[in-house]
């Protein structure tokens, strides 16, 4: 088959999975297309700029080091492989299979045409997959992202994660802001774990149009240290909705109903 054949056969392959145009990129690597039959997979050290769309299988700890990108194409689907047994080399966080970013990661879906992160079904008993863990990433951007399942959808340490419509379903916890950074949140929810969003350290929430709801612990938890701007907001039917200084209660007020406890104050050892 000639190249053009194979670049056509390709973007066909991608309109079936989408359901919709693809969206083309002016520079980078080329597109690497995964199926239900056959799907792209990969694990360990990124050696190279990555984009792939369609299916992408996990199958063990995937680590995108400073100077590498993984850019993730609309519609696709990423399923990953629960493991506690294979770590990536030279590091990594913690014993299950985790997504751990120093470089870029860009995941771009669409409106109608969401990028998907759920556990594969060949996974172990007992077995989950850690999330997406970001350390001092060079960027982050996820938009029309639902992440499924994992122990922590998304932890931030010195980074700043830019999120559009994104949906964090049944993470033990949401988000987990440290060190310092900001996390500019535009829409989504974070629904369905044990605790929502949690911010802790220097780091800065800017957030607009966000559901945290129906959480077994806090909906949201702000550090002393931690700074917040809202637009939006909603805290809903959590077991404590805010956890926060005193200072916060008035601000948050409006965004708070339906949790057993709407606010709780930080103890003073922990506001000092």
């Amino acid at each position: 088959m000639s190249r053009c054949r194979q670049k056509i056969a390709m973007l066909l392959t991608l309109l079936l999975i989408t359901g919709c145009a693809l969206v083309s990129v002016e520079s980078g690597p080329v597109l690497q297309i995964g199926t239900v039959q056959k799907p792209y997979e990969v694990r360990g050290l990124l050696q190279q700029d990555l984009y792939l769309g369609g299916v992408i299988r996990i199958t063990g700890d995937l680590f995108v080091p400073a100077g590498r990108s993984l850019q993730i194409a609309p519609g696709s689907h990423v399923l990953v492989v629960g493991n506690d047994s294979t770590k990536i080399d030279p590091e990594y966080l913690d014993k299950g299979t985790e997504i751990l970013v120093k470089g870029r990661l860009i995941v771009a879906g669409e409106k109608g045409i969401p990028v998907k992160f759920s556990l594969d079904e060949s996974t172990p008993k007992g077995e989950n997959w850690t999330g997406i863990e970001l350390v001092a990433a060079e960027a982050a951007i996820f938009k029309h992202v639902d992440i499924l399942g994992a122990e922590i959808g998304i932890l931030s340490l010195d980074s700043s994660p830019q999120l559009t419509q994104v949906n964090i379903l049944g993470a033990r916890y949401g988000i987990l802001m440290q060190g310092g950074g900001e996390l500019v949140y535009r829409g989504g929810r974070i629904s369905g774990g044990d605790a929502g969003l949690l911010c802790f350290d220097y780091s800065a929430l800017s957030l607009e149009q966000l559901s945290i709801l129906d959480n077994l612990e806090e909906g949201l938890y702000l550090a002393s240290g931690c700074s917040l701007q809202q637009q939006g907001l909603q805290i809903n039917r959590n077991d404590l909705g805010a956890v926060a200084s005193e200072s916060y209660r008035t601000s948050l007020q409006v965004s708070l109903s339906d949790n057993r406890i709407d606010f709780k104050p930080l103890p003073e050892e922990a506001v000092q």
